[in-house]
């Protein structure tokens, strides 16, 4: 009958656990922080004045009767 209570006990303190951590959530973390120099600013890896827009064409799906 002890094991039986037992048992009891710590479903009970498990839901009652789970509960507490529901209704209390963790507190939100702080940022990192960053010691030291901020990085030097890096040049993009393509030159901007060589981008083009791309003219797209529209795609429909086949019809099931004609595959």
């Amino acid at each position: 009958m002890g094991f039986i209570r037992l048992l009891l006990l710590v479903a009970l303190i498990y839901l009652l656990y789970r509960l507490a951590r529901k209704l209390f959530p963790a507190l939100p973390k702080q940022p990192p922080r960053v010691k030291g120099d901020a990085p030097e600013k890096v040049p993009p890896p393509y030159d901007p004045g060589q981008v083009e827009d791309i003219d797209y064409k529209e795609v429909r799906p086949k019809d099931r009767d004609n595959a």
